[in-house]
Parts: C-alpha cells; sequence; structure tokens
C-alpha cells in the first residue's frame, strides 16, 4: 500500500495491490484515515490495481486511441472536403447568376429603357403639377389678402360717407328750397320680399 498526500491540491492518493484491496480487515482499517483527512478538507482517492496485464491493456489502449485518431482525422478531411465543395457550388452559382444578369436579352434592355423613360417623364408631369398647385395657392393667398385689404377700404370709405352726411341739411333743403313734403298714410305702399337689403323695381308703382 502507497499513500501520498499532496497538500497543494489538497488530495490523498492511496494505491492498493491486487491483494490489498481483497483484505476486508485492510479496508475496514483504512475507514478512520478516510474520515481523518475528510475533517481535514481533503479528498481521498483510491486507486486498486486490476486483474489484467498491464502492458497488454496499455497497448490495446494505445491501439485504440490511434485507431480513433486515424478516424477522427478522416471525418475532419471529409467535413473539410465537404465544406470546400459547398463553397465552390456556391461561386459557381453566383458566378452563373452573375453571368445571366450580364447577357440580357435585347427586348428586356429596351423594356428596362422604356419604363426608365416612362418614370422620368412621370416624375416630371408629378413635378411640374406640384409647382403649379403651390404657384396657384399662393396666387388665391395673395387674392383673399386682396379682397380683405378691399373690405376693409370699403367699410372705411363707407363710414367716411355716413359720416359726412348731413340729413338735417337734407331734410331742410328738400322741404324748404325744393317744396318737398312728408308722404301720407295713403301714398305708402308696403312690399313684402325676401332679402331686407335692396329690391329691384321694374315697373311704375300703381297709383292705388
Amino acid at each position: 500500500m502507497e499513500i501520498n498526500v499532496r497538500r497543494e491540491s489538497k488530495i490523498v492518493e492511496i494505491w492498493l495491490t491486487r491483494e490489498e484491496k481483497q483484505d476486508t480487515a485492510l479496508l475496514e482499517r483504512l475507514k478512520p484515515l478516510y474520515q481523518s483527512y475528510k475533517e481535514q478538507g481533503y479528498m481521498t482517492a483510491v486507486f486498486e490495481s486490476g486483474a489484467q496485464n498491464l502492458w497488454d491493456t496499455t497497448s490495446a489502449l494505445l491501439c485504440y486511441n490511434r485507431r480513433r485518431t486515424a478516424q477522427l482525422e478522416v471525418e475532419q478531411q471529409k467535413l473539410n472536403r465537404e465544406q470546400r465543395e459547398r463553397k465552390r457550388a456556391l461561386r459557381a452559382m453566383a458566378r452563373r447568376n452573375q453571368e445571366r444578369a450580364l447577357q440580357m436579352s435585347p427586348g428586356y434592355v429596351l423594356f428596362l429603357a422604356a419604363a426608365t423613360m416612362i418614370m422620368v417623364a412621370v416624375s416630371g408631369v408629378y413635378l411640374h403639377l406640384q409647382a403649379e398647385l403651390t404657384g396657384r395657392i399662393r396666387h388665391v393667398s395673395s387674392l383673399k389678402g386682396e379682397l380683405l385689404n378691399l373690405k376693409m377700404d370699403n367699410d372705411a370709405e363707407q363710414k367716411r360717407i355716413d359720416k359726412s352726411v348731413n340729413l338735417e341739411e337734407i331734410r331742410n333743403r328738400a322741404t324748404g328750397e325744393l317744396g318737398m313734403i312728408y308722404p301720407s298714410k295713403d301714398q305708402i305702399i308696403y312690399f313684402e320680399v325676401d332679402s331686407t337689403d335692396y329690391m329691384n323695381q321694374y315697373q311704375d308703382i300703381p297709383a292705388e
């Protein structure tokens, strides 16, 4: 039996021979030792000798590793070859698509040219209509401003005329100089109209 204590890694290695691993009394005596190292924070690793020949087992393991390594290399080469073939196929497809795009038929070229000309014409007409609409909107705004100014001028002129007319002087001149008199009730005829602003007279008013 061999015991190795690795203090830096907190590991206790216990190596047992084939005879020792079958000695039950020895295994029972090792249990307190396991517990003692466990309480100190160590991990116990027990290595038992096998029943097979070490040379034969090691040789078989090395042979298996060589076969596995060769198999992995073959699989890796196959995978790399498939990836190269896939990339080559993609490049060939892209090249064919590029050649197909470059080799356009005359009819297709004429169609593209006609479509481009139509788009340019439609864009020009749209821009022209947009500019014309903008000009008309500005003209309408200008006319609205002029109309507002005219209304304000008319209102001011009407107020000036109303203030300049002396109704009392007109009444005195009409009754004094011109001999006009107020109409009697029999001379007044009332008409009903829809609008109260004015009315048009198309013939003489009857005497009665």
